[in-house]
C-alpha cells in the first residue's frame, strides 16, 4: 500500500481514469532533416471519483462553480509544482485565450474543455477573476499575454506552432 493512499480510501468504491497528453519539443530545424524533437512532454491527468461520496451529493447537489472551483485549484497547484509557473496566471490565461477560438465546434474533446474553462455561476468568489478573464478574451482589441504577464507559455501558440512546423522531408530514389 502506498504513503499516500489510507486503508479507507483504498476500502471505498472508487471510479479511477487516467488520461496522458504526449507533447513533441522541437529542437530545431535543420536543413537536411527539417523539424527535430528534442524531447517529449508528458502530461498526466489521473482522475479518482469516490463513488459514494457522489452517491451521497446526489439528494444535495452540486453546482458546476463548484467543481470548476475544484479543478482549476488542482491544476494550478499541478502546473506550478511540473513546471514551476504561476499555474493560477497560466490558467487565466488559458481561459482568455480559449474565448478567440471555437474549440466546441472541433471535437467533443473541444465541447469538454469549452464546458469546463467557460466560468460558470457559483464558486464563492473564486471564479470571479476566471469571468473577468472570460471578459477579456472576447474584446476585440485585448492581448491575453499582456494581462497575465506571469505566465510565459501559451498553449494554443504552442499548438499552432507544431501545426506550423515542416516536417522532415524524405527523399526518394
Amino acid at each position: 500500500m502506498s504513503s499516500s493512499a489510507s486503508a479507507f480510501t483504498l476500502s471505498r468504491p472508487v471510479y479511477s481514469l487516467h488520461n496522458e497528453l504526449h507533447l513533441p519539443v522541437p529542437e530545431g530545424k535543420s536543413h537536411t532533416t527539417g523539424e527535430r524533437v528534442k524531447s517529449i512532454v508528458a502530461f498526466s491527468f489521473p482522475f479518482t471519483i469516490l463513488l459514494d461520496a457522489l452517491a451521497a451529493e446526489i439528494g444535495v447537489g452540486r453546482s458546476l462553480g463548484d467543481d470548476q472551483v475544484a479543478v482549476y485549484s488542482e491544476l494550478a497547484a499541478q502546473l506550478t509544482n511540473a513546471f514551476g509557473v504561476d499555474g493560477r496566471s497560466c490558467l487565466l490565461r488559458f481561459v482568455c485565450e480559449m474565448q478567440r477560438r471555437a474549440l466546441a465546434e472541433w471535437t467533443i474533446v473541444g465541447e469538454l474543455l469549452t464546458v469546463l474553462f467557460n466560468p460558470s455561476k457559483g464558486g464563492e468568489g473564486f471564479l470571479d477573476d476566471f469571468r473577468v478573464a472570460k471578459k477579456l478574451g472576447k474584446a476585440d482589441c485585448v492581448l491575453c499575454s499582456d494581462h497575465y504577464t506571469e505566465c510565459p507559455i501559451s498553449v494554443f501558440n504552442y499548438f499552432e506552432s507544431l501545426s506550423n512546423a515542416t516536417l522532415p522531408q524524405v527523399v526518394t530514389e
